[in-house]
């Protein structure tokens, strides 16, 4: 202080658990009507310094928080005396609020309309409710600060398209933390069945429906609308998975399709399970590669059944080591050959071939 300009204010920050200088920290600096005169902020020694100050009062006030803190939102009142400093002393409180995201499990992108409930641990149930918290456009919810400790978080309203995530999380708040946690929504899958006349083709309405799981769990009961149409919605991709591998589902489209002609065995079973679960869990982060190596193509403009064949692929590669990544690759150009053009086989064999030699060299 000794060689520094008189009549300044000087802000000193502080952390209000530790008393460590809390850098950062910017604060606005008015005159007795509230007229701005400038904005400081505190440097790594917790410390900002005014402009030089006519004798007088003046007002400060947080502005913007460091990251990790809450905005102290008192406006102090700041005397200068002819001739000396004034020193203003302010401690941040570690922000102790909880940030939930909430992100779609394949797209990766923010999730509105997700309702969370927070709730104190304790040794006896019902534990206290700390509060209800929806996640906005950003697919952020934000609450209040809390004292730092254990806590439980569940969602109980999932956003319309997806699954309720019903899993029970436990989120540790510490002081002077960002406490964040990311939760990925799984999209829900949609079943449609369509009634028509075997003669004429055309739908038939009226016709009821119930879908129930492979152990004979009841999802749901419809009945066909106008267009011979009953859909079913909110499903996970686990239990429209289950209705597909389902006896009465390959009895109904052996007649038309020979692949249906005979059901899977336990192992095939298995193995189609975990293929459809982990492409529903990692669609996105395959998307993304076959995007990469398509040369300028958009993942919507290339056709279905490629993109699905090369997806399942790439989770072979990269999930699946039992499987050897030439077997991978030419299982795909097989399957293709069956449903696309010669340039699409050879596409999907480039794309392939390249993303093998860039993403896995050392199991090339």
């Amino acid at each position: 202080m000794d060689n520094m300009p008189e009549c300044i204010i000087e802000v000193f920050k502080t952390d209000s658990v530790t008393g460590n200088p809390v850098g950062g920290a910017e604060f606005e600096v008015a005159d007795s009507t509230g007229k701005v005169i400038e904005y400081i902020t505190t440097d790594v020694n917790g410390r900002a310094y005014s402009q030089v100050l006519k004798p007088g009062e003046y007002l400060v006030k947080e502005t913007k928080a460091p990251a990790g803190y809450s905005k102290d939102e008192t406006q102090h009142r700041v005397t200068i005396k002819e001739g000396q400093n004034a020193l203003l002393q302010v401690k941040n409180v570690p922000d102790t609020s909880v940030h939930i995201t909430k992100i779609g499990a394949s797209s990766k992108a923010p999730v509105a309309g997700a309702v969370f409930e927070l709730y104190e641990t304790c040794g006896i149930e019902p534990c206290i409710k700390v509060g209800q918290y929806t996640t906005d456009e950003y697919g952020q919810a934000v609450t209040e600060p809390l004292a730092p400790g254990i806590y439980k978080l569940k969602e109980i309203i999932a956003p319309a398209g997806y699954v309720l995530d019903e899993t029970e999380y436990e989120v540790c708040v510490k002081a002077g933390e960002y406490n964040n946690i990311i939760i990925e929504n799984q999209e829900a899958a949609t079943l449609t069945v369509r009634k028509i006349d075997s003669k004429t083709g055309k739908p038939i309405a009226g016709a009821v429906f119930k879908l129930e799981t492979a152990s004979n769990k009841l999802i749901g009961t419809l009945e066909s609308d106008a267009n011979g149409e009953a859909i079913f919605t909110g499903l996970t991709a686990g239990e429209l998975l289950e209705q597909r591998l389902a006896s009465p589902y390959f009895e109904s489209l052996a007649p038309e399709y020979e692949v249906y002609g005979e059901l899977p065995g336990p192992t095939q079973r298995a193995y189609i399970r975990r293929l459809v679960q982990g492409i529903s869990v990692h669609g996105y982060e395959l998307d993304q590669y076959i995007e990469k190596y398509a040369k300028g193509w958009r993942f919507e403009r290339i056709p279905l059944v490629a993109g699905a064949i090369m997806r399942l692929a790439m989770y072979e590669i990269l999930y699946m080591p039992e499987i050897p990544n030439g077997a991978a690759i030419n299982e795909a150009v097989e399957i293709a050959k069956g449903y696309l053009d010669d340039e699409v086989v050879k596409f999907i064999n480039g794309i392939l071939g390249s993303f093998v030699r860039s993403e896995v060299p050392e199991l090339e």
